[in-house]
């Protein structure tokens, strides 16, 4: 995967990575959900949905504002010619808990509170898009957030809180709510309060990364 990376010769900015995200989003939908999502295209609000408009999919990436920050820095630091702005990026990451060093970037450590909470946010500011969205006639829609990385090991009840604590007081929202992790899929059904997780092959999941950025012609 590292080695087919070295073929894009920029890296990958935050005016692309939303673009990044949703593509991502439909490749793997469409890998670990054929026959529900093959029809998904990309569109706007929300993010993924068929030609019928009866399917559809909000995308939403689960990021600190640190982290973000420190992407987009580096990704600034990379694509600079100046030995004065690479320092000057180089400073800002460092002062967001990141680290560039001989083999890539490190981002601040997570515990379990911190991944919770930054994955909890992302569902949280995508809830209230529900209702405009069930107002334009869809009849089955999703959330799909995607996270970077991998999970720190915890039990599938626990994992189960991540979605389930957010949603006590909420009537209606998604039908189910997707996390893409480094290497799988947890799938939260909303109404029967049931997680599934789906293993992915690094392979496959490689892959799916390395086609998503290919399509966007940049």
């Amino acid at each position: 995967m590292i080695d087919r990376l070295l073929y894009f010769e920029k890296p990958l900015t935050s005016r692309y990575e939303k673009d990044y995200v949703e593509m991502f989003a439909l490749l793997l939908l469409q890998f670990c959900y054929p026959d529900d999502y093959n029809e998904l295209q990309i569109h706007d609000a929300p993010d993924l949905y068929n030609m019928e408009e009866t399917i559809g999919v909000e995308v939403t990436e689960a990021i600190s504002n640190e982290e973000a920050q420190i992407k987009n820095e580096f990704s600034k630091f990379r694509m600079s010619k100046s030995i004065e702005d690479k320092e000057y990026r180089k400073s800002i990451i460092e002062r967001n808990g990141g680290m560039i060093g001989n083999f890539g970037l490190s981002y601040p450590i997570k515990n379990n509170k911190k991944e919770k909470d930054i994955i909890q946010k992302a569902i949280c500011n995508k809830l209230k898009k529900y209702n405009s969205y069930k107002e334009k006639g869809f009849e089955k829609l999703s959330l799909f957030v995607y996270f970077s990385e991998p999970l720190i090991p915890i039990d599938s009840e626990q994992l189960k809180c991540y979605f389930s604590d957010i949603l006590t007081d909420i009537v209606e929202t998604y039908d189910y709510i997707y996390l893409a992790y480094s290497c799988g899929l947890i799938c939260y059904d909303t109404i029967h309060d049931k997680l599934d997780i789906i293993c992915i092959n690094r392979e496959d999941y490689d892959d799916l990364l390395y086609n998503a950025r290919m399509r966007l012609n940049m």
